[in-house]
């Protein structure tokens, strides 16, 4: 990627959270079972 770029990461449930999904400290569930995780990033810099 050059600085500046664009991408688009999708983690399948299977490599993410899985049949347990994510719980907060209260516990609610915050990512539902099964989910993906879809991440838009940027890149900013570079050192």
């Amino acid at each position: 990627m050059k600085v500046g770029e664009r991408a688009l990461l999708l983690i399948p449930s299977s490599q993410a959270y899985g049949a347990q999904g994510f719980t907060n400290t209260r516990g609610q569930l915050v990512i539902p079972r099964y989910a993906p995780l879809i991440y838009n990033i940027e890149l900013v810099s570079v050192q």
